[in-house]
């Protein structure tokens, strides 16, 4: 690859769903940060993807026509998140100017303040003077109590004064020394261990990537698919097994054309100009372990929230369990080590846990919305990427929403809650018709 279609790579793999996830975070009132957006514009991409290509593939239009919508979408993706950025930061401008002439004006209220305790001391000073005129007055006529012991009287122009009652002088104590406060976690000597051990099995996972080759039976079907959509401009209408053009979903096909993923890799090579084989053995191993390692970080702050140097020392015996557990093929360490450009691998490894992680931020919060949008999105995700997600989105929400339902002691969960798998239901029953060959 040459250094433009590099650049073009990160662009569109990071950048652009950067601004898009920014902007989702913002609409959505969702503390932003870099793993976030990044998170959030990638699957709310895949969940867009998901009911933009389906009708088309199941209308038979072309792969260009689908790959020229994808890029729209992604670009306008990025344009809304840039000017929500914008707007925010403009808002942010507009509110410190506004907040200027109230500090300049900080002393006019100190005086009004001023002038009103002097007025109320005022009246308390008249009335002292008044219940001294009348003690005065008893002085002389005789009819003064006696006082306590302790007081002295002082008749002066008949006028009896009391002395002060002195207290006697207290000793400054001694000034206690203030608790050293503990230092936060970012400067123990542990949590660069950690970050620097998960650094380290990191540039090991993706050196691995780069330099050996890893293959599969299944990419038979899946680069062949993305491969094919290039070269004849068809989606999962040809045989990936004779190479020759065919008129309905057969086999494995029709469960591809409700999960169309490969369109993804075809698409992002179409627009930076490598092969799909290339793009799905190269670059979308790397892409998986900055999004795994992403989403297994968030799910890490609900068991380590009081550091990050937990976080990432879970990360590194994530990955390290990971080199060492290729143990079949079928293994959820095989998906994500050797199949990382598959579809179903995808769900194993990646979905799953952020749909873990927004079970979690239901939870806590039960009144946020926003999380049943994110659920959503989620769920789309899976569909998009394998036709096994399409079921396990729809068992885990169901699962959930059980559970959920017990646990805060709301059944009215339960059909909120199933509402989401509404689109389960529908891609299901869309996949039974092609199955038949009924369209």
């Amino acid at each position: 690859m040459t250094v433009l279609q590099v650049i073009l790579l990160v662009v569109v793999l990071g950048v652009l769903p950067v601004l898009g996830g920014a902007g989702i975070c913002r609409v959505m009132n969702i503390k932003a940060s870099l793993a976030k957006c990044l998170l959030a514009g990638t699957v709310a991409f895949w969940a867009i993807s998901q009911l933009i290509v389906v009708p088309m593939v199941l209308f038979r239009a072309s792969f260009t026509a689908a790959s020229n919508i994808l890029l729209l979408v992604l670009i306008a993706m990025a344009a809304l998140g840039a000017f929500m950025l914008l707007w925010g930061w403009r808002r942010k401008g507009r509110a410190a100017e506004e907040a200027q002439p109230e500090t300049a004006a900080g002393p006019e209220p100190e005086k009004k303040e001023e002038a009103q305790n002097i007025a109320l001391v005022s009246p308390l000073e008249e009335m002292a003077l008044r219940e001294l005129v009348r003690e005065g007055m008893k002085e002389i006529d005789g009819t003064a109590e006696p006082k306590e012991s302790g007081k002295e009287r002082f008749p002066l122009a008949a006028f009896s004064f009391q002395s002060p009652k002195t207290e006697p002088e207290q000793k400054p104590e001694a000034p206690v020394k203030a608790a050293k406060p503990r230092k936060p976690d970012r400067y123990r000597l542990s949590s660069y261990l950690a970050l620097a051990l998960m650094i380290l099995i990191l540039g090991i996972v993706v050196y691995q990537f780069i330099v050996l080759r890893n293959a599969d039976s299944d990419d038979s079907r899946f680069v062949v698919n993305a491969v094919d959509m290039v070269r004849t401009d068809r989606m999962f209408l040809t045989n990936p097994a004779t190479g020759r053009e065919i008129t309905s979903f057969r086999g494995e096909l029709a469960k591809d054309a409700i999960a169309p993923w490969a369109v993804y890799p075809a698409s992002i090579s179409r627009w930076i100009g490598i092969s799909p084989t290339v793009f799905m053995h190269s670059v979308v191993p790397i892409l998986m372990v900055l999004l795994v390692t992403l989403a297994y970080y968030l799910l890490s702050r609900k068991f380590f929230p009081e550091g990050w140097g937990g976080r990432c020392f879970f990360i590194f015996l994530l990955w390290l369990i990971n080199i060492y557990g290729y143990y079949s093929i079928y293994g959820p360490e095989t998906f994500i080590m050797i199949r990382s450009w598959q579809g179903k691998a995808i769900v194993a490894s990646f979905a799953i846990p952020m749909m873990i992680y927004i079970f979690f931020c239901i939870y806590e919060a039960p009144k946020g919305w926003k999380w049943y949008v994110s659920l959503l999105a989620g769920n789309l995700c899976m569909c998009f990427l394998s036709g096994m997600g399409l079921i396990i989105g729809a068992v885990m929400i169901g699962c959930y929403a059980i559970v959920y339902a017990i646990a805060k002691r709301n059944l009215l969960i339960l059909p909120k809650m199933l509402l989401l798998c509404i689109p389960n239901a529908v891609y299901y029953y869309l996949y039974t018709l092609a199955a038949a060959k009924k369209i």
